[in-house]
């Protein structure tokens, strides 16, 4: 069996959600509706945000670059830093934050309250990366956080 590639397929100005699909899973194709292909959601975002953070980031936005498309933050921490809080996502996104730097640590607090709540990290306790050491996280708007996973 092979994929067929259709040119030029004309774009869909409107879908309701009740448009039929033919999906193919492990050799066994069955019909679905758009609503539940879009339900799945994506494989995610894999955006990388760059910083070179030092002292106490509260909030942080990661150079203002951090946004629904990033998936990874490389951070070259140019002094010690502590992290309590990083902008909030949307639900399911997955973060994973690395610190590049060989001389300096970050610190990701947890349930910082001088981060706002939805900025949170939910740690068990506080996470140092030394050197190409990360953390990553899921999103979620039912706890209201981002969650080590």
């Amino acid at each position: 069996m092979s994929n067929v590639t259709v040119p030029m397929l004309p774009q869909a100005l409107s879908l309701t959600g009740v448009e039929q699909l033919a999906v193919v899973q492990a050799g066994i194709s069955v019909r679905a509706t758009c609503a539940q292909v879009a339900a799945l959601g994506s494989v995610g975002p894999t955006g990388v945000a760059t910083d070179n953070p030092t002292g106490f980031q509260a909030n942080y936005t990661i150079a203002g670059a951090m946004g629904a498309d990033i998936g990874f933050a490389d951070l070259n921490a140019i002094g010690a830093c502590i992290i309590t809080g990083i902008t909030a996502g949307f639900d399911g996104q997955i973060l994973t934050v690395t610190n590049l730097n060989g001389s300096n640590q970050i610190t990701l607090n947890a349930l910082d309250s001088t981060s706002l709540p939805a900025n949170q990290f939910r740690l068990p306790s506080n996470v140092t990366l030394a050197q190409y050491q990360g953390q990553t996280f899921r999103y979620s708007v039912t706890i209201g956080c981002w969650v080590a996973i």
